[in-house]
């Protein structure tokens, strides 16, 4: 930007002192011409002088305003790939700063997640952890309300086997494509609601009865098959950490294959 500007600056200073040249020389050449004699040869020179310095001054006016012109179209693009290039060390930044926050959080989690793990070493089937389980996630999440559902081979039916400040007489079992439950039994996948428009089911808390902001459905895949469903609702709105967190969890539990019905 400032090269551009000192080079305008002398081209500038450069041009003028050409043009005031020739305005001087086409005044000393114009008295000269009153006084002009066809008959005198001196006075042919002067003529072609003459028209040499209009065509000069004629000629540096036009250099004049194509260099100015060019000179200011030139600062305008340099503006443009500054910005640019700011724009681009800012995104770079920002993208750094976000790769270093995310490398944090994932180290956070595999650490949390190998030491939550842990605790069910002990188990010896899916049944054990799902008396389990919902105890140790209370105490590293929010955890309002949770229900852990089996699948009952005799009646083709999801039934609660293990459930978190909830009565059991409010839960219902399922078959699968039934309800929210059943969708996520038949597609295996999660689901997880933000915002709940009615009531789902009584959270019982010291507070009394209250309705969830959040509710995670989650599959328990094994052998190819859902032979289980994790319902978990809280207060607060899951973040993005913990519904991997609960996606991680709920798939290592495909290792437990002796499936107990109580």
């Amino acid at each position: 930007m400032q090269n551009i500007s000192k080079v305008r600056n002398i081209v500038t200073t450069i041009l003028l002192l050409s043009i005031i040249f020739s305005i001087v020389l086409f005044s000393y050449l114009y008295n000269n011409l009153l006084s002009y004699n066809i008959e005198n040869a001196n006075n042919n020179l002067q003529l072609i002088f003459f028209v040499f310095f209009i065509g000069n001054f004629i000629f540096s006016g036009i250099l004049m305003i194509y260099l100015y012109n060019s000179m200011t179209k030139w600062s305008i693009e340099e503006k443009v790939l500054q910005r640019s290039y700011s724009e681009a060390n800012a995104q770079i930044s920002r993208m750094e700063a976000e790769k270093k926050e995310n490398s944090i959080s994932e180290n956070t989690f595999k650490v949390s997640f190998e030491e939550f793990i842990k605790n069910f070493d002990e188990c010896k089937d899916l049944n054990d952890i799902s008396k389990k389980i919902f105890l140790e996630i209370s105490k590293i999440i929010e955890l309002t309300s949770a229900v852990f559902y089996i699948y009952d081979k005799i009646s083709e039916t999801y039934v609660p086997n293990s459930y978190y400040a909830i009565l059991l007489e409010e839960i219902s079992s399922f078959k699968v494509g039934e309800g929210l439950n059943g969708q996520v039994a038949k597609n295996k996948k999660e689901i997880v609601l933000f915002s709940l428009e009615e009531k789902y089911f009584n959270i019982v808390s010291g507070l009394g009865t209250a309705q969830p902001s959040c509710l995670a459905i989650f599959p328990i895949l094994i052998d190819k098959n859902i032979e289980g469903v994790v319902e978990m609702s809280s207060f607060v709105a899951f973040t993005d950490e913990e519904i991997e967190f609960f996606k991680v969890l709920f798939s290592r539990l495909s290792k437990f294959k002796n499936i107990e019905v109580v």
